[in-house]
């Protein structure tokens, strides 16, 4: 190759590599072993706020705080001693604000082996690491509310593998977090009499990639016991729609389901019975709404899905809540109670009904049990004799003040009556006495 030929090529190659270092999107800066910046490309300039031009003769120091020189310090010795250091290094803008960058740093020696220049590779990575703190956050208050929920939430992946279990979950069945993922199926906590039957249930949703929803179901617990849980939980899909999983969350409802069953056999009970009854029947633990018949549907405009997860003082605002809240205390404490109160239908309307409360005991359970009659035809009666009551105390006033100004009438009447028979007395006093000098003369 001509030499000429050889000369092109070369300038063509350090134009090449010229640009491309011009051009990275990550800061590449040489220095002096004494600190001094010989060169920066753009993005390393723009990192600290400068321009490239006002770098160059610039020593390092600039980019570090006093605070930040010990960690500096440590790296160059680093770097003399080895030769090259990668590792997140913070730096200090031109308005003083720090960065966190990824410092890729190594030396250059001459044929000799003594080090002329530094070369560093720069990435600002702040942005990230917020991101990454920020999910740390978020993870961290998810494992905070997913260990304080009264649920248990889990997550499964397609073939119903667990890959998270909260805590809840050792109150719930016994087993710690860590005996179920990457160890256990969803579908082996099921009762064995009962799993093939779950199992294809839920396996025919997840094929569906369909939401399930209060799927009730029985499990095992570690201790053999049988646990009723109720599920719910949606897929996790890929951005193609593929399904990965299923994530959700169980609900102990194993007092709810033994509750019901003890209350169905009671033949107060009976659904044929209680639905006839023309008010609101209704039967409550200490926490939930365990029973109620068809009226409650019909007048509170809410399906037996939200009822179920209501209590009594949701159907009350105010002060009406007040005096349901103290009644149902009251009920569970002295046995029984009663009380007025409007109640609030799901679209606001309201209707005025009075409660009553019997405290029964089922399996040693207290509960109370009660009827709501709607008042509102006695409400209007009542308001229908108030009117005519203060009508009539409107009339009474009027008839007495007529009264009143016909005594005065008579009163003064009586007054001249007295005042003329006292005149004429002293008329007839005067003809007497004049009648008594005639005679004399």
């Amino acid at each position: 190759m001509p030499e000429w030929a050889f000369y092109k090529e070369a300038m063509e190659m350090l134009k090449l590599l010229q640009k491309a270092v011009e051009q990275s999107s990550e800061g590449i800066a040489i220095i002096y072993p004494s600190g001094e910046i010989i060169f920066s490309n753009s993005s390393f300039a723009r990192m600290h706020g400068y321009s490239p031009e006002e770098l160059v003769g610039k020593n390092v120091s600039i980019f570090h705080t006093p605070d930040q020189v010990p960690d500096v310090e440590r790296i160059n010795r680093q770097l003399h001693e080895e030769g090259v250091f990668k590792g997140p290094v913070w730096h200090a803008r031109r308005d003083g604000s720090p960065f966190l960058g990824m410092m890729h740093n190594s030396v250059v020696r001459d044929d000799e082996g003594k080090v002329i220049a530094l070369v560093g590779i720069l990435r600002d990575i702040s942005v990230q690491v917020e991101a990454d703190n920020e999910l740390k956050r978020a993870e961290e208050r998810f494992r905070q509310v997913a260990s304080n929920a009264g649920e248990w939430i889990w997550e499964v992946d397609a073939n119903g593998l667990y890959l998270y279990s909260s805590p809840a979950v050792l109150e719930m069945l016994g087993y710690e977090p860590e005996e179920l993922v990457q160890k256990m199926h969803f579908y082996d906590l099921f009762r064995a009499d009962l799993r093939e039957d779950y199992r294809k249930t839920a396996f025919e949703s997840f094929a569906r990639k369909e939401n399930i929803k209060n799927f009730v179901n029985q499990n095992t617990h570690k201790n053999g016991k049988f646990v009723y849980l109720e599920t719910s939980c949606s897929p996790v899909l890929d951005a193609e729609g593929k399904l990965l999983g299923y994530r959700g969350a169980d609900t102990n409802i194993t007092e709810r389901v033994e509750a019901d069953a003890a209350l169905r056999s009671e033949q107060l009970l009976n659904k044929e019975y209680i639905d006839s009854l023309p008010g609101l029947f209704y039967v409550f633990d200490e926490k939930r709404f365990v029973r109620w018949n068809e009226q409650w549907k019909k007048v509170s405009g809410y399906s037996s899905d939200e009822l179920s997860k209501m209590y009594g003082p949701d159907f009350f605002e105010g002060t009406d809540r007040t005096l349901i809240e103290n009644a149902m205390h009251k009920v569970f404490l002295e046995g029984v109670a009663g009380v007025e109160a409007e109640f609030i239908t799901k679209d606001g309307k309201r209707i005025p009904y009075y409660f009553t409360g019997l405290r029964k005991e089922f399996d040693g359970k207290p509960y109370l049990v009660g009827l709501g009659i709607d008042i509102t035809d006695r409400k209007k009666a009542e308001m229908e004799l108030l009117r005519v009551k203060e009508g009539l105390e409107d009339r009474v006033w009027q008839r007495t003040e007529e009264l009143s100004i016909k005594v005065d009438e008579l009163e003064r009447f009586r007054e001249a009556t007295i005042n003329r028979e006292f005149r004429i007395k002293e008329l007839l006093n005067e003809l007497d006495s004049l009648r008594d000098k005639l005679k004399e003369k």
